[in-house]
């Protein structure tokens, strides 16, 4: 019995965590499109989506992925140069990476 109970919670357990883990609430809204055009001229949603894609693919294949709005603007601004070099990112990766979070960043932090 000990063992079938010690069973079950280790599914459940793996269950939430592949829920709270997914990247799902990171996606774009039309909202961060219409931000990240204010603060880039070159924004758009495509590109976005590339950031997206990239920071699910490149963080998440390291660690747990963050967030973006655990982090101000500023506070991303400096752990990303750090990142960078860690997941040997190019020049437009770190871009397009860096818009993504800084985006969703704000709009995120403006809900609360």
């Amino acid at each position: 019995m000990v063992h079938s109970n010690y069973k079950i919670l280790i599914i459940v357990s793996f269950c939430i965590s592949l829920i709270c883990c997914s990247p799902v609430g990171f996606k774009l809204t039309v909202e961060d499109v219409a931000l990240a055009k204010t603060k880039w001229d070159d924004s758009s949603s495509e590109l976005l989506d590339a950031g997206f894609n990239l920071y699910v693919a490149k963080c998440g294949g390291c660690h747990l992925l963050m967030t973006p709005n655990r982090y101000t603007e500023k506070r991303w601004l400096e752990i990303l140069p750090i990142m960078d070099k860690k997941a040997k990112l190019s020049l437009e990766q770190s871009n397009l990476i860096m818009k993504y979070v800084i985006t969703k960043s704000f709009t995120e932090q403006k809900k609360k």
